[in-house]
């Protein structure tokens, strides 16, 4: 079900767009995400796509926002700490500071939209996203602090919170059930 209520600076429901969308892990696969989201008659799909914290570089990011405006596409930028997920064994715990750095730099862009959409990292219900132990204690307190900096900087961003991993089951520090993630 659709929710009716979205507390964005416009109701994204007030004007006809695609549902679709599609998770990235490049800017060079914009004209792809934008041909199979936009495919069928579709226009302004999604795309998601993360920004490791070490990588704000401001020309690759604001064409990156210029191609999602070329090709249609409404812009989901996930937010990430540094590390490989393939050569190591957790991504770095964020920090408030990680967070002020995000919103200064994400509100220097030209954004294709007037919302400005973010999710707050992914799945920190799993120890290797969150800095090898998950505490929904202190996500939930860069959360709040997240959605307080970014409405800050600009009124138009709108904050989401990170996506939990639904396989997830309790193990000692490894993983948090997304039932008990939520209620803690």
């Amino acid at each position: 079900m659709i929710s009716k209520n979205a507390h964005a600076t416009y109701d994204p429901h007030s004007v006809k767009n695609n549902i679709f969308g599609i998770h990235i892990l490049f800017p060079e696969e914009l004209s792809k995400a934008a041909e199979l989201v936009n495919s069928n008659g579709g226009d302004w799909g999604y795309v998601t796509i993360p920004i490791q914290a070490s990588d704000k570089n401001i020309d690759k990011w604001q064409k990156f926002m210029d191609d999602c405006k070329r090709y249609h596409l409404i812009p989901l930028i996930r937010l990430a700490t540094n590390g490989d997920y393939f050569s190591q064994s957790s991504w770095s715990k964020p920090t408030n500071n990680d967070i002020v750095d995000f919103a200064n730099f994400l509100d220097s862009l030209s954004w294709p939209t007037q919302n400005r959409y973010v999710i707050v990292y992914n799945e920190p219900n799993r120890a290797d996203e969150w800095g090898g132990t998950p505490d929904a204690i202190e996500y939930a307190q860069i959360l709040d602090f997240a959605v307080s900096k970014f409405k800050q900087e600009n009124k138009d961003f709108f904050i989401i919170s990170a996506g939990l991993d639904n396989a997830s089951v309790n193990t000692s520090g490894q993983s948090i059930n997304e039932f008990t993630y939520m209620l803690r």
